[in-house]
């Protein structure tokens, strides 16, 4: 994650979300997505990857995307972010 070697960090972290941390865009659903999807986190364990609509579109995180915010989430450098 490229904030690891700054100096100072920044006050807060913007994500755009539609198509960057997630597929597919929110307006190509043909719901809200509900219902949990169980998954791989990439750290040995399993957790919520992504969410289903009651018409079975599902929607994910990308893999960049779910190990920055486990990051931004887990580190301590970032307790202040």
């Amino acid at each position: 994650f490229f904030f690891a070697n700054m100096m100072r960090l920044p006050k807060m972290v913007v994500f755009d979300l539609d198509d960057c941390l997630w597929h597919p865009e929110m307006h190509e659903l043909s719901g809200c997505p509900k219902k949990p999807v169980i998954g791989d986190l990439g750290n040995g364990q399993q957790g919520v990857i992504g969410a289903q609509t009651s018409g079975r579109d599902t929607v994910r995180l990308y893999d960049g995307a779910l190990k920055a915010l486990q990051q931004l989430h887990t580190d301590p450098q970032f307790k202040d972010v």
